[in-house]
């Protein structure tokens, strides 16, 4: 199997869609090729090393790209234009119009490289402007091709019916969100759609967690963005502190909230216990969270239904510190509770300050609490969140659809995976 694996910015970027690599790492060890192609890379250079794929660099706009565009269209005239055409006159948000506009040339550029590799399959990664070129690619050349949808981008009105429906299947990393997706397509493509979460490594052994009860550690890995729940997180803390509860917080990430939450810091008082770390390089963080460095991970997400494209699908930080045997305290938002329950972490709805801070008093003074949350949550990781078998499940659909690709051209397919269940089944 050739394959094209199509991504935002990975591995061309220092940050953003790490939680990939697991993925095409295990795909290149079970194919005979993996082509990785970002739609725009952030960097000439790939910071993370051998991944055993091929990694593809096109920048949208280099004269190389341009002209292997031009080729392509000189080559192909009629097919270049019936895309131009779909691509100016269907009926989509017109802010990805103009990207898919601007992405055409590096879309064509693809078409050509994947055409010239004698790629057999296409997968992209985000229903936005990598699916785009993906698309693009498969309408230029008849490749079969298909789509992992996560989570804010199944919102992004980019082609989606016309994806969804050229596609050989869509793998969405939870039920919520294939639910959602398939309501935006009318549900006239279900049979194409499954849910296929993404997997993590996982650790030879759990964290080895601290049996202290008189003070806890506990880390926030996520950037510092109103979707995360900082400030509602920073007040549930200030009142662990009030009911004199010991512990030390970290938050590991950066963003456009940090000046906010150091203010907030200061004026409840909580200097001394948080600490905003910044940027951590995320294998410095798993090697932390495999350590033992913290007690648990905290993640106070929130959402707002009238702004679909801020929600969490199931965060990969989380099913990180879950498989290193790390216990989690969340909230009721996204897709979370698909993969937290109260057996396997704690729960709290949204807003909450007051829950979220009874959920780490809980787990402050209880070290045995931590030790059985931790290993059911890495039980539970090992079994439906492994990267070994999600990625071979992805692997099995691709070569599926493929094959079925040249005997039944323009049949909907699906390879869906063993079924799971859901977070909080009996």
């Amino acid at each position: 199997m050739r394959l094209a694996y199509l991504t935002s910015r990975f591995p061309f970027a220092h940050l953003g869609e790490t939680f990939l690599r697991p993925e095409v790492q295990l795909l290149s060890e079970v194919c005979d090729e993996v082509h990785l192609i970002p739609a725009r890379p952030a960097l000439q250079e790939n910071p993370f090393g051998n991944l055993g794929s091929r990694d593809v660099y096109l920048s949208p706009a280099a004269p190389s790209t341009l002209f292997a565009a031009a080729h392509e269209v000189l080559h192909y005239p009629r097919r270049a234009g019936r895309v131009l055409l779909r691509l100016l006159f269907s009926r989509y948000s017109t802010r990805a119009k103009i990207k898919n506009l601007a992405l055409l040339p590096k879309a064509l550029a693809v078409a050509r490289y994947v055409r010239d590799h004698r790629i057999e399959h296409i997968h992209a990664n985000w229903l936005t402007t990598s699916s785009t070129v993906a698309y693009v690619a498969h309408l230029m050349t008849d490749i079969p091709w298909s789509c992992t949808a996560h989570a804010h981008d199944i919102y992004s009105n980019n082609l989606t019916a016309q994806k969804v429906g050229t596609a050989r299947f869509v793998r969405v990393i939870s039920e919520r969100n294939r639910n959602a997706l398939n309501g935006l397509t009318g549900h006239a493509h279900d049979d194409r759609t499954y849910v296929g979460h993404l997997g993590v490594e996982i650790p030879q052994r759990p964290a080895p967690l601290s049996d202290r009860s008189s003070h806890i550690t506990m880390v926030c890995p996520a950037r510092l963005h109103p979707m995360k729940g900082h400030r509602d997180l920073l007040h549930a803390l200030g009142q662990l502190r009030a009911a004199g509860h010991k512990f030390q917080c970290d938050l590991a990430g950066d963003g456009e909230l940090r000046a906010e939450l150091s203010h907030i810091i200061r004026e409840l008082d909580l200097a001394s216990c948080v600490t905003i770390r910044g940027t951590v390089a995320h294998g410095d963080l798993l090697a932390e969270l495999r350590a033992g460095k913290y007690d648990a991970v905290v993640l106070a997400s929130v959402e707002d239904p009238h702004e679909r494209r801020f929600f969490e699908g199931i965060p990969v930080a989380l099913i990180e510190a879950m498989a290193a045997g790390v216990p989690c305290i969340s909230t009721r938002t996204g897709s979370i509770s698909e993969l937290i329950d109260e057996r396997t972490g704690a729960l709290v709805e949204q807003h909450s300050p007051s829950n979220f801070s009874a959920a780490m008093a809980r787990l402050a003074v209880d070290p045995a609490l931590r030790r059985r949350l931790g290993c059911a949550a890495r039980d539970r990781v090992v079994a439906h969140f492994n990267a070994s078998l999600t990625a071979r499940a992805l692997y099995d659909s691709i070569v599926a659809a493929a094959s079925d690709s040249l005997g039944h051209s323009g049949a909907a397919f699906v390879q869906r995976p063993a079924s799971m269940p859901a977070a909080n089944a009996n």
